[in-house]
C-alpha cells in the first residue's frame, strides 16, 4: 500500500501517521526482539532521576530515600511484561550504585557490595532488590495473576493464541518458532528448573474442575502421579480433572477409581496411604479451585516476599537490623549506622586499604594513639570511651564496654534503663555515635580540638534538638535539657512501651 495513500486516509480521520517501532501509552510496540533498544526510555529516566548533582545535595539517608522511590516506580511498567537483558540490569544497577556510593568527598568507593546491598534490611541490606530479581518476581506476578483473572481479556487472548485450557489455573508453558518472546518470557519459570516461584505453588480444591488430579500439586505430595507410582499403573484412567475420578457430597469427596485387577494383599497397604493422602488434601476444599502460594501467610503471591526470598541466599537474618531501622534517628544516621556495623566507613585503616589515604599515619584522629579502625574510633578510643562513660553515668549504669559496635548496640538495647524510656534511650545511641563522628571529621578537615567533655556537650545539644523534632509536645527549652538531661528526660521524654 503506498505511502502516500495512508496519508490521505490519516487527513480524512484527521490522525497522523507514525511507524514502528512506537509507544502506546507509555508501552513499546512493534519491537521484534528484546533488544537494548527497547529498554533506552528506562534507562534514560534513571540517568535523569539519579543525576550526579542530586547526589551532591543529598545525605547518605536522601540518596537512598531518593534510589527507593525510583527504583520502585519507574521501571514497573516495562518489569511486569518484559525481561531485563543482562546488559541493560547491569548498567541500571551500576547507575544506582554510583549514585548511592558516588559524591562523597574522598571519591566513588563503593563501601558494601551491591549483591549485599540489595537485600531486606533484616537481612543486613538497604530494603531494594537487584534489578534482575525484582523483574522476575512482577513476570511472576503475571503468571499469578493468569489463574485468578479468568474473564480478563488479556487471559482470553492468550488462551486463545496458544490454544491453552480455559479451565487451566496455570499456563501451559508454550512452544514453537512462532511464539511470541514477551509470553515466552514471562512463563520461563514453568518450563525450567526448580525456583523459589514455582516450588512454593499449591492447588487448593475446591470443585475440581480446574486441577489435574495426577500431575498438579494438590495434596502433601508434589505429584501423585510420582509418589504413588505402583496405584498409577493399577488405575485405568491415566489423565483427567479431580472432578473425574470423584464428586463432592455434603462436603466431603467420595472417590471411585476403577482398576485393571484386584490389589495384591502387600499393595492394601499402598493403596490406604493414597487415599489416605488424597483425603487429606481434600480435607479443607472449599467451592472453587484456586491457587495458593506457600510462602505467604495469605496463600497470596508476593512480589517482595519473593524477591526477600531470592535475596536472601547467602545471609541470615539479624535481630540488629531492626534496632539500627528503627525510625528513630535522622535516615542519614541510620544509614550511618547500618556502614558502622557492616564495618564500611572511611577509617583512615579503610582508606588506607583502598589506596585513597592522602596522609602518612592511620592513627586515630581523637585520640593519636591506635590505629583508627571502626571499632577503636567508637569503642576503644580513650576519648570516645569517656563520652559514652558520661551519659551512662548520668544514668547511674554501670557498662562494661565491648570491643565492637555491634555488641555495644546489642549491649545498650538491654540496659537497664527506664522502660517508659526506652525510645530515648535508643535515641542517645545514635546520638552519641553521630557526634563522635562529626567530630572526628572536625578534626581531620578542619583541624579542630575536641576533648571528651566538648564531644558530650555537643551531643546534649544535638540530642535536645532530636528529642524536640520526635516528641513535638515538649514545652522545656534546649538550655534546660542541656542543663539536666536525665531530669528533663524523665519529665518530658516518656513513652508508653
Amino acid at each position: 500500500m503506498g505511502y502516500c495513500l495512508v496519508e490521505v486516509w490519516a487527513q480524512q480521520v484527521q490522525c497522523i501517521v507514525d511507524k514502528f517501532p512506537t509507544t502506546y501509552l507509555g508501552l513499546p510496540l512493534g519491537f521484534s526482539r528484546n533488544s537494548i533498544e527497547l529498554w533506552n526510555p528506562v534507562i534514560e529516566k534513571f540517568r535523569k532521576r539519579l543525576d550526579g548533582w542530586k547526589g551532591k545535595l543529598l545525605s547518605f539517608g536522601g540518596r537512598i530515600t531518593l534510589l527507593r522511590s525510583v527504583f520502585s516506580n519507574l521501571p514497573v511498567y516495562f518489569m511486569s511484561l518484559f525481561q531485563v537483558p543482562a546488559g541493560v540490569a547491569e548498567s541500571l544497577n551500576k547507575i544506582m550504585a554510583n549514585f548511592l556510593w558516588g559524591p562523597e568527598a574522598f571519591g566513588p568507593i563503593h563501601w558494601v557490595k551491591w549483591e549485599n546491598v540489595c537485600r531486606a534490611k533484616v537481612n543486613g541490606g538497604l530494603g531494594w532488590f537487584e534489578i534482575s530479581t525484582r523483574n522476575r518476581s512482577l513476570l511472576n506476578n503475571r503468571v499469578w495473576r493468569y489463574g485468578s483473572e479468568d474473564g480478563s481479556l488479556w487471559r482470553r487472548v492468550v488462551d486463545s493464541k496458544y490454544d491453552l485450557d480455559s479451565m487451566s489455573l496455570l499456563p501451559q508453558p508454550p512452544e514453537g518458532r512462532k511464539t511470541s518472546w514477551i509470553w515466552k518470557n514471562i512463563s520461563k519459570p514453568l518450563a525450567g528448573p526448580s525456583n523459589n516461584f514455582v516450588n512454593a505453588i499449591r492447588f487448593k480444591l475446591g470443585d475440581g474442575r480446574r486441577i489435574i488430579f495426577w500431575e498438579d500439586f494438590l495434596t502433601e505430595v508434589p505429584s501423585l502421579k510420582l509418589s504413588f507410582p505402583r496405584v498409577f499403573g493399577l488405575v485405568l484412567k491415566k489423565s483427567g480433572k479431580v472432578c473425574e475420578f470423584g464428586s463432592k457430597v455434603e462436603g466431603k469427596w467420595i472417590w471411585s477409581f476403577k482398576v485393571r485387577r484386584a490389589l495384591f494383599s502387600w499393595e492394601q497397604a499402598v493403596w490406604d496411604e493414597f487415599i489416605r493422602i488424597i483425603n487429606k488434601g481434600a480435607a479443607d476444599s472449599g467451592t472453587m479451585d484456586v491457587l495458593k502460594w506457600e510462602h505467604a501467610s495469605n496463600g497470596v503471591y508476593s512480589t517482595k516476599k519473593l524477591c526477600e526470598l531470592e535475596s536472601a541466599l547467602g545471609s541470615t537474618e539479624d535481630k540488629i537490623w531492626k534496632l539500627v531501622w528503627s525510625g528513630l534517628a535522622p535516615p542519614k544516621v541510620e544509614g550511618f549506622l547500618w556502614k558502622v556495623i557492616l564495618g564500611r566507613i572511611p577509617t583512615l585503616v579503610e582508606l588506607d586499604k583502598r589506596g585513597a589515604l592522602h596522609s602518612s599515619s592511620t592513627r586515630c584522629a581523637l585520640c593519636s594513639r591506635d590505629e583508627e579502625t571502626v571499632n577503636h574510633i567508637f569503642c576503644l578510643c580513650e576519648i570516645g570511651w569517656k563520652v559514652w562513660s558520661k551519659w551512662v553515668n548520668e544514668w547511674r549504669i554501670r557498662l562494661v564496654f565491648p570491643n565492637s559496635i555491634k555488641q555495644l548496640l546489642q549491649m545498650w538495647d538491654s540496659l537497664p534503663a527506664n522502660r517508659a524510656l526506652k525510645e530515648f534511650w535508643r535515641l542517645s545511641f545514635f546520638c552519641i555515635l553521630w557526634t563522635i563522628w562529626l567530630c572526628r571529621n572536625g578534626v581531620v578537615f578542619n583541624n579542630l580540638v575536641y576533648n571528651e567533655q566538648k564531644i558530650f556537650e555537643e551531643m546534649l545539644l544535638r540530642l535536645g534538638f532530636w528529642c524536640k523534632g520526635e516528641w513535638h509536645t515538649s514545652t522545656c527549652s534546649i538550655n534546660e535539657f542541656v542543663r539536666n538531661p536525665v531530669l528533663i528526660a524523665l519529665e518530658e521524654f516518656r513513652c508508653i512501651d
